[in-house]
């Protein structure tokens, strides 16, 4: 017993008074191999642990795993070893956190908040689930960082712990504001500076205040901006943080040359320049000499903004930041362009300005292109093309402005409005193949008349002078050889007349042909082309990733283009993507995909209209009016089937709606399953079915409401929308449909792959199954984990 209260006595010396490292290590190692109780060793790693924590992370971690050891053979015991382990396995989830391995710490937060649970240590729980967000936001998972944030403010409001809850507010806003919504990270800020006021926390006032400067900037809010950044600047006086004060004074600037007051904006930027230039933080004198300098520029006080911008570059090229060299280069080249056309100057002071310029304009372009920044490339190359034109370089001029041309991204947009006519006009172009194709026919058929009818002319007029050649003969035989030469010569001309219009016809016939065939080759073309359309109305790559994250698509059309179709995009917090299958396939089912891409745009952008079953509804009633369809029996039966979903990116909350296609849920193992309701859908332990309504979003004999599917979603969770391409392929070995029963085993099987080994799958299953066969419709399947 006296052993361990020496012990304990030596230990809390050694973690409150100042040894140096090897020392206190040497001190606590002492009580740590010895045989004194289990709960002082623990302790003693776990202060070793700390010591090592931002010198050396390797050792301690090592000793972190000491005492999370000890503490887990003694687990049961006693309620202490269990709040032992936690503390030493979220110990060991901090150091990994602050390493980058964000897998392997949320790994070891999980064992702490279960080891916290078995003693309901809600604190610690509540302190596992904060770092767990943190991984989250560090990943880019803000969805999954909400989820477990508000898990942490529940319980610390809960406790009435304010220091956990006014933290975890700040996160929460932190998630806000990297997704772009800034409402709601002024809502969370300002709940978080409401209790750092309260209690008076001088550092969490500042960020606060800096934080929701920022906010304000961004919605244009200036004078709640500026409020905000000198509320800030007063508390960074009181701590003498001269470095964050430059910045501070930087920011008002920004704001106030935003607003349109030049001269509040070189005050204050000159203010955070004294500061910069007084601690030798050359980084932020940078700055601010090029915030000056824009000032000047936009003044067109050129020489001001020129001599600040080559202050600016100096200090880039001393310290080696090539991105800001590069911009401050660009800028002077821009300013020397201003000079050239501001005032009236002689043939040779201009000339003079443009050299410059070019000058400044190659050097900056030249670093741009090292670094490999293409904005800047674009910018410096823009600049260019001016300089280079009014020089009278023309060949440069061009050079740069094919460079510019180029690295310029804006052609998007109008090709996706031009889309719809040009795919029309490939439809036509369809049609009038087929008619060239019937013209082809009738050529060939009617050639083969004319062959019929000019052997059956030239045997009657065969026989006819032979029959002409007899009677002459028997009536006048002394004249047959003098009748028979005439005769032959008559028929000699007769067979060389007929052979040139038989030679003349084959030149028709074979010029015909081949312009037919380079018609063909023309349409094949054409209608190739049309796929580049069709690809770049559906979503990009990039903007699928963007919008929906961990995803794939399967999309493999029959034809050179598709009549199936998948879409995405976002409205505020509502997530919305789709699968559709329209009639047909080719030119025409890719027709109708346009009319359907078109008219969801319109319905859920400019409509406003985000629940699922409403989006079905709408697009019905567009399809209808747009093919004009009356529900005659002798109209065509135009439409499309389609699966969509709806999710509440906050709630998780997810609504289905589907015309013939359904969608399938496989639900994350560690969150409870979905909870849904209706007599529609089936709940089973590894699928959950949200069966489609038996209506195509078309005309049809009953035009009943869409039924809107409501799910609960966790993340982790996988959603699947498909066509019915893939079950209806013929195949395998008795050259039978595939079937949705084993498209649905199939995916179940390979749900625990990660998302691209899926389709991979799904892809190599499709190939094996055809064997070589015919592919029989569309294919697409899409799979997102949420």
């Amino acid at each position: 017993m006296k052993k361990q209260i020496v012990a304990t006595i030596v230990l809390i010396i050694a973690s409150y008074i100042s040894f140096s490292q090897k020392s206190k290590v040497d001190s606590l190692l002492i009580i740590a191999n010895s045989n004194l109780h289990d709960t002082i060793r623990i302790q003693t790693f776990l202060n070793i642990g700390d010591t090592y924590e931002y010198s050396v992370p390797d050792s301690a971690l090592h000793y972190y795993q000491k005492a999370k050891e000890i503490a887990e053979k003694n687990l049961g015991k006693h309620r202490t070893y269990s709040k032992l382990y936690s503390t030493a396995s979220r110990y060991m989830g901090i150091v990994f956190l602050s390493r980058g391995n964000f897998n392997t710490a949320k790994n070891y937060f999980n064992k702490s908040i279960e080891a916290s649970k078995t003693i309901n240590d809600k604190l610690a729980i509540a302190s596992g689930y904060m770092n767990i967000g943190v991984c989250h936001v560090k990943q880019g998972n803000y969805d999954s960082a909400l989820y477990f944030y508000q898990q942490t403010q529940d319980i610390a409001i809960q406790l009435n712990d304010t220091p956990t809850l006014s933290k975890c507010y700040g996160n929460i806003g932190e998630v806000w504001w990297n997704k772009g919504v800034y409402d709601k990270a002024t809502e969370y800020y300002l709940m978080q500076l409401s209790i750092a006021e309260k209690y008076n926390n001088i550092q969490g006032m500042y960020m606060c205040y800096n934080n929701l400067g920022s906010i304000y900037s961004t919605q244009l809010e200036y004078d709640k901006s500026i409020e905000y950044f000198l509320k800030a600047i007063q508390i960074i006086e009181v701590y003498g943080d001269k470095k964050s004060l430059s910045a501070a004074y930087n920011n008002i600037g920004i704001i106030y040359y935003e607003k349109g007051d030049p001269s509040k904006a070189i005050e204050y930027y000159t203010k955070a320049l004294k500061i910069s230039e007084a601690i030798d933080d050359k980084q932020g004198a940078s700055i601010c000499l090029g915030s000056i300098g824009i000032v000047y520029y936009g003044e067109k006080n050129y020489d001001n903004a020129i001599e600040y911008y080559k202050k600016q570059l100096k200090i880039a090229e001393e310290i080696g930041d090539k991105n800001t060299a590069a911009t401050a280069l660009g800028n002077t080249s821009g300013s020397y362009i201003a000079l050239a056309d501001s005032f009236k100057l002689d043939k040779n002071k201009k000339i003079s300005y443009l050299k410059q310029a070019i000058e400044f304009g190659n050097k900056a372009y030249s670093i741009s292109n090292e670094i490999g920044n293409l904005q800047s490339i674009n910018n410096n190359s823009k600049e260019l093309v001016k300089a280079y034109k009014a020089i009278g370089d023309y060949k440069k001029s061009l050079e740069f402005a094919e460079i510019y041309i180029s690295t310029r991204d804006s052609m998007f947009r109008e090709e996706k409005t031009k889309a719809i006519t040009e795919m029309q006009t490939k439809y036509e172009t369809e049609k009038k193949q087929q008619e060239i194709e019937k013209q082809q026919l009738v050529i060939e058929k009617q050639e083969i008349e004319n062959r019929r009818q000019r052997n059956i002319r030239n045997f009657f007029i065969a026989g006819s002078l032979l029959l002409a050649l007899l009677a002459l003969a028997i009536l006048r035989g002394y004249q047959v050889k003098k009748r028979s030469n005439t005769i032959i010569t008559e028929k000699n001309a007769l067979l060389e007349q007929a052979n040139e219009e038989i030679a003349a016809q084959r030149d028709l016939v074979t010029e015909q042909r081949d312009h037919i065939e380079t018609i063909h080759e023309e349409l094949t073309s054409s209608i190739r082309y049309a796929k580049r359309i069709q690809g770049a109305v559906l979503p990009s790559a990039e903007q699928m990733t963007e919008l929906l994250g961990d995803h794939f698509v399967l999309f493999k059309p029959k034809d050179i283009v598709s009549g199936d179709f998948y879409w995405a995009t976002k409205v505020k917090q509502f997530l919305i993507f789709c699968v559709a299958d329209c009639t047909g396939h080719g030119v025409p089912g890719a027709f109708m995909s346009m009319l359907g891409v078109s008219f969801l745009n319109d319905i859920v952008h400019k409509e406003n209209v985000t629940s699922a079953s409403e989006v079905l509804n709408h697009l019905r009633t567009s399809i209808i009016g747009a093919l004009k369809q009356r529900g005659d029996g002798s109209e065509q039966k135009d439409g499309m089937d389609m699966g969509l979903c709806v999710i509440n990116t906050e709630t998780l909350h997810m609504q289905f709606a589907g015309g013939y296609n359904p969608c399938w849920i496989i639900p994350n193992p560690e969150f409870p399953s979905p909870r849904i309701q209706g007599e529609n859908e089936e709940e089973e332990s590894e699928i959950i079915q949200l069966k489609p309504d038996k209506m195509p979003i078309a005309i049809h004999k009953h035009m009943e409401s869409y039924s809107n599917h409501e799910v609960q979603l966790f993340p982790g969770d996988q959603i699947y929308l498909m066509s019915d391409g893939f079950q209806d392929q013929f195949g395998g070995p008795q050259g039978k449909k595939f079937m949705v029963k084993n498209l649905r085993e199939l995916v179940v099987a390979n749900a625990s792959l990660p998302l691209d080994q899926q389709r991979e799958a799904l892809e190599s299953t499709l190939e094996n199954w055809k064997n070589g066969a015919e592919q029989v419709d569309d294919v697409t399947i899409m799979g997102i984990r949420v």
